[in-house]
């Protein structure tokens, strides 16, 4: 490994890795003789040596990081009134827990030029490990670090605001109809969920299709686009029902600015569940239900106790996590060590006492009648812009040579949820059956129509 012999591999635990399971098929073969047993391990399959080697990684990593926290850029992102090291997007939005000294091992380095999962965390404390390990002969390493790291333009970030960047593109560019946003006060609706079902994923077709980023794409990514888009939006829903849209812990991150840096905690660790239950959790993961769950089903799963806990944001949810065993040798200051291990407790106790149980405010808003929106969105549209030009109703003719189709035989009938919007007067053998639409009706097309254009024109804007 010191002189770059390493099998085309990058870390040392690969390179375990690797030998061992050399020794094994040598082990089962004919030279099974001339191979001692392996050195014994513990319960859990890792050696002592294993241990030390992730201690003295995690203890390092750790504190070369926070060195580089402290004195890149000339200590610009250092607060020399309290020694701190603070997240320029959380001074900016005034926050004071997640400035606090207890969160300082929570900040990330943005990478700036472009980002790909290899370089997401390019110099988390891991990393920085594995970078100190091949240059230790290198007694200017960690000013050489710096200059790389200034170099490319890379920033500090806490762990929300650095998930932010990565992860919120379609959240940022949906957020008009996700959270109702500058609509104009002409429509009657207080925020999404007023609307039924079918509207609402009629809106979110209607945006994706008029979209520029998206009315390009294929299919199959626009099925994949929409399905992330309709979960963020149960994502929120739950979210504000259950925990008034704020993180439950610090109370500073809130769905309506930050929906993506929110993360689902378990309340048991899998060691104090059974056998049975862990299996359970390892299959059945709480976002893989948002594909196929509707929101109260969503809910009543997060219930039961194999997936107890409850939505907190990303910064808290590092706190819970980040082990604090090598505490006493990554920080020199006894006050720092005791805020750290102060701030964990009392997160973890705030985070059980606050659970929130299913008070019934969870219903299922995105559950509709029938998928056919594409054919709902075309029979509105067309009998909107027939009526704007003629009155007395309009006939399934007219609505099939609008449409370019033979003849209209399904369209509003057998929808309940379109009674408010539209109206059909039925015919006889003399005359057509005609289709008006109601005021309400009128409304929601109108809303549509707004939706429409504006993403239409989103990109000159």
């Amino acid at each position: 490994m010191n002189n770059d012999i390493n099998l085309l591999l990058q870390h040392s635990e690969t390179f375990f890795k690797v030998i061992r399971d050399i020794y094994h098929y040598l082990k089962d073969s004919k030279y099974s003789g001339l191979f001692p047993n392996l050195n014994k391990t513990n319960k859990s399959g890792t050696s002592k040596q294993t241990r030390i080697d992730h201690k003295r990684k995690d203890i390092v990593g750790s504190r070369i990081k926070l060195h580089i926290m402290k004195n890149i850029y000339k200590s610009k992102y250092l607060d020399k009134r309290d020694g701190n090291v603070k997240c320029p997007d959380c001074l900016r939005e005034d926050f004071i827990i997640n400035l606090s000294t207890p969160r300082k091992r929570s900040k990330d380095f943005h990478h700036s030029n472009g980002f790909s999962e290899g370089n997401y965390n390019r110099y988390d404390s891991n990393a920085l490990f594995s970078m100190f390990a091949q240059n230790r002969g290198n007694p200017y390493f960690l000013e050489d670090i710096i200059r790389e790291i200034e170099s490319e333009s890379d920033v500090l970030k806490c762990a929300n605001h650095h998930r932010m960047i990565h992860y919120a593109e379609y959240f940022t560019y949906f957020r008009k109809l996700i959270f109702w946003e500058k609509s104009p006060k002409e429509f009657p609706y207080q925020d999404i969920f007023v609307l039924p079902a079918d509207i609402i994923h009629i809106l979110v077709l209607i945006c994706l299709g008029n979209f520029y980023k998206t009315k390009t794409k294929t299919k199959r990514e626009n099925i994949a686009i929409k399905l992330r888009f309709i979960n963020a939006i149960k994502k929120k829903y739950i979210i504000d029902c259950l925990y008034d849209g704020t993180c439950l812990i610090c109370g500073e991150f809130n769905t309506k600015n930050h929906l993506p840096v929110f993360d689902y905690n378990h309340l048991y660790e899998m060691n104090e569940l059974t056998p049975r239950e862990r299996e359970v959790r390892k299959n059945v993961k709480i976002p893989m239900l948002y594909n196929t769950c509707s929101c109260s089903e969503i809910v009543r799963e997060m219930e039961k106790k194999y997936h107890k806990g409850g939505y907190i944001c990303s910064n808290c949810h590092f706190v819970i996590h980040r082990e604090t065993a090598n505490i006493k040798e990554i920080y020199d200051d006894q006050t720092t060590i005791k805020v750290v291990l102060d701030e964990k407790k009392k997160v973890i106790r705030k985070f059980r006492q606050n659970l929130v149980q299913n008070n019934g405010l969870v219903k299922d808003p995105l559950r509709s009648e029938k998928e056919q929106y594409e054919v709902v969105m075309n029979y509105l549209f067309v009998l909107y812009k027939i009526s704007r030009k003629k009155t007395g109703g309009v006939s399934r003719k007219e609505l099939a040579e609008q449409l370019g189709v033979k003849e209209c035989k399904r369209g509003f009938e057998g929808r309940k949820f379109l009674e408010k919007y539209v109206k059909m007067v039925p015919g006889n053998r003399w005359s057509p059956t005609l289709y008006f639409l109601t005021p309400e009706g009128e409304n929601v097309v109108q809303l549509m129509q707004y939706f429409k254009e504006y993403y239409k024109n989103l990109k000159n804007q």
